[in-house]
């Protein structure tokens, strides 16, 4: 596994769709939470997104728009639309003059969340084309999913909506991996991923700056210095960084602390509860007797 879907595994993400509907009459729709992350995907025909001081762009049917922390936006339809604005359901409003909008947060159950996020951009507009191959599948399953009335349909939709939300992740990394900052952006370097993978699959082992080197191919001192232009991290900082976050994950699933610390390369119990605590500023103890509650 490589450490991009390592790393989106941990997070554990949950979709969960806050309006899936056509929208129609003279309509406008605003941001719903600000600082949420959420996407929107047109299911039917098109509108007009305004994001000041980002962007402002026309959005057709399958395009797809992510908001890592919802900011304030605008959608509207592209020309003026008679009567009051309605949200109809698909199968009474298929003649209705609007623009079928499906929306849904995501939530994470892991911190590690917090630094995928604040890598991307402010938008991530990724549109319904050939690059995408992917999308228009998931689209028509959603559109049909979107008619039925069936026992399981949300629950069916939020797991689409999820999938549509991991191959918008990977999509952005595979094309724009110049707009990526932070650690995340270590993940598409064509060298140094190579170290990241070897690190994620064997997290506990006695790494060092010439061993990681060697797994990227490089002198100790290109690697250290590639990593930082790249990340803005060390490579001992990025260590650190994925102990700590596979260490919470495994203590809140109540593992004990010292095999916690045994299982990610420390020698001692107490190494390993300085670095968790300055890491998350919480005690690794106290972590684990939450998760017992």
């Amino acid at each position: 596994m490589s450490a991009g879907s390592e790393l989106i595994r941990l997070i554990r993400l949950e979709a969960h769709i806050y309006h899936n509907a056509k929208v129609c009459g003279n309509w406008q729709i605003r941001e719903h939470a600000l600082g949420q992350t959420c996407f929107h995907v047109v299911t039917v025909g098109s509108c007009k997104i305004e994001i000041p001081g980002h962007v402002t762009t026309t959005l057709q049917t399958g395009d797809l728009i992510l908001f890592p922390r919802e900011i304030s936006h605008t959608m509207v339809p592209l020309e003026t639309l008679q009567g009051e604005q309605q949200h109809l359901a698909y199968d009474l409003a298929e003649k209705a003059a609007g623009t079928g909008l499906l929306c849904a947060e995501v939530t994470f159950k892991h911190q590690a969340s917090e630094q995928l996020m604040a890598s991307l951009p402010a938008v991530v507009v990724i549109r319904n084309d050939a690059e995408n191959p992917w999308l228009q599948p998931l689209l028509e399953l959603t559109v049909r999913e979107s008619y039925g009335n069936a026992p399981a349909t949300e629950a069916v939709l939020d797991r689409l909506c999820e999938l549509l939300f991991i191959y918008a992740l990977t999509h952005y990394f595979e094309h724009a991996p110049a707009e990526l900052s932070g650690p995340l952006a270590l993940y598409c370097h064509p060298r140094l991923r190579h170290a990241l993978d070897a690190i994620h699959k064997n997290p506990g082992g006695p790494w060092t700056l010439s061993s990681m080197a060697r797994e990227a191919a490089q002198s100790r001192s290109l690697f250290t210095m590639t990593f930082r232009q790249v990340s803005g991290w060390t490579p001992m900082l990025y260590l650190t960084w994925w102990r700590m976050q596979l260490a919470r994950n495994h203590l809140e699933t109540r593992m004990q602390v010292v095999d916690v610390a045994e299982m990610l390369g420390y020698k001692s119990q107490a190494a390993f509860s300085r670095a968790f605590k300055k890491c998350f500023d919480v005690n690794a103890g106290q972590v684990r007797r939450e998760a017992s509650r």
